[in-house]
């Protein structure tokens, strides 16, 4: 019988991911309209079971950015094949958070979710994997 991975376990990469916020600003397509694109951004991050990498494109309010959220479990280097991930981005400022989840991977190991943002802003991220 396979031990069970829950959020318990990731606690310290949530923890970890909080500095990434201002990374993780939106920009109204006004403002990039008059510069140039922004870049999208990259990340590498452990827990004691769990590999995170994940990319993403510059988030623009309004136009749905799809997540790579790359993700290995330790125990025997294999990648996630089954599990929700849940991303959730709360609005530094306040307001209603921006939450995406998917159910199962879309390739071994390999989630795509796509957030849509309403406003631009700085926002919290924080992640949630179940997964066995």
């Amino acid at each position: 019988m396979q031990p069970t991975r829950s959020i318990t376990h990731l606690t310290p990469l949530l923890f970890a991911l909080l500095p990434l916020a201002p990374a993780l600003g939106c920009a109204s397509r006004a403002e990039t309209k008059a510069a140039a694109e922004p870049p999208g951004g990259a990340v590498t991050l452990w827990t004691d079971s769990t590999e995170l990498f994940m990319e993403h494109p510059a988030l623009i309010v309004g136009a749905p950015d799809k997540f790579a959220v790359h993700l290995t479990d330790l125990s025997d280097f294999a990648p996630l094949r089954s599990g929700k991930v849940t991303l959730r981005f709360e609005p530094k400022s306040g307001g209603r958070p921006v939450e995406v989840a998917q159910d199962a991977p879309r390739s071994p190991g390999i989630y795509g979710p796509a957030p849509s943002f309403g406003s631009p802003g700085v926002y919290r991220l924080t992640i949630a994997v179940e997964s066995p």
